[in-house]
């Protein structure tokens, strides 16, 4: 009888470790899981970071979208303009093919808005209110922009200054 009981001990004990050590492979397979899940969800939201702030950008300064002020010789582009001439398109946005943007508050009627996609919250979002200046004419001479500037007055009496809201999302 004894011989018997200590057989059921050892197995008790054997069932007993067996099960310990499949638990904790079960507990490590979880821990990297979620590591994992949490690596992936930062990278992600780093992308739609670099993405958001490169489309800023193009907005901020791409002299396919900004307003050109012209004098008798020559034409510069004024960065954080935006006239109802402005070509927003996709491409001048610098919009990756898998997502999608919103640009919205326009106080003027924007001729060409291909970021006028509908958002639904499912995903993260890129959001950036921007300040820009709006002109529906833009034929100012440019000595009086230069001028406004270097004497530190409001650039208002020749713009109107508007913010606009930026949402980018991935699809």
């Amino acid at each position: 009888m004894r011989r018997k009981s200590k057989a059921q001990i050892v197995v008790v004990d054997l069932v007993f470790a067996v099960s310990l050590i499949i638990l904790a492979l079960f507990l490590l397979f979880k821990i990297t899981e979620i590591n994992i899940y949490e690596t992936n969800s930062t990278n992600n939201l780093q992308e739609l970071d670099h993405v958001g702030n490169i489309i800023y950008s193009t907005i901020v300064s791409n002299p396919l979208i900004n307003c050109r002020v012209v004098d008798q010789e020559n034409t510069f582009i004024l960065e954080k303009c935006i006239s109802d001439e402005s070509s927003l398109t996709k491409e001048n946005l610098s919009v990756p093919e898998n997502y999608s943007c919103n640009l919205s508050g326009f106080s003027t009627i924007i001729l060409i808005n291909e970021c006028d996609d509908s958002y639904t919250p499912i995903n993260n979002v890129y959001e950036k209110e921007i300040t820009i200046l709006e002109s529906a004419d833009l034929d100012i001479n440019k000595n009086e922009y230069l001028e406004s500037l270097n004497n530190n007055s409001v650039i208002s009496d020749l713009f109107n200054k508007q913010t606009i809201n930026l949402k980018v999302w991935k699809e």
